[in-house]
């Protein structure tokens, strides 16, 4: 290999999946620090089923509703993916703010990353 090949290597531009999982490795080292929010972001869709599926189960007992093998969960569990989906969101919303706030947006977007890489990176 020549040193125009390891320039022309070394100088190559960073690609939005690169950008993404470097700022997704970001998040999950901040992840790791705290892991009380990912127990808490497992553990709340869980109670929430065991919580209200108790509360409501005499529901099916009431004329009109339809009498199958899974019971009241069965209109349960896709109301509480949905809401694990849209807290999820809005999480990721507050992690946002709290990088504005903080000052980290500006060096995000003073940095080389592409502004498309900070929307795909996962945010918890």
């Amino acid at each position: 290999m020549t040193t125009a090949d390891r320039e022309s290597v070394g100088t190559r531009p960073l690609t939005v999946i690169t950008h993404s999982a470097l700022l997704t490795g970001r998040l999950l080292r901040t992840l790791w620090r705290m892991p009380t929010f990912l127990v808490i972001g497992l553990v709340q869709p869980v109670i929430w089923l065991l919580l209200f599926g108790q509360l409501f189960r005499a529901v099916v007992n009431l004329p009109g509703f339809a009498h199958g093998s899974g019971g009241f969960l069965q209109f349960l569990t896709p109301g509480v993916v949905m809401m694990t989906a849209l807290f999820a969101s809005a999480w990721a919303g507050t992690t946002y703010l709290q990088d504005i706030d903080r000052g980290v947006m500006d060096r995000l977007l003073a940095s080389p990353a592409g502004r498309g890489a900070m929307m795909c990176a996962w945010r918890h």
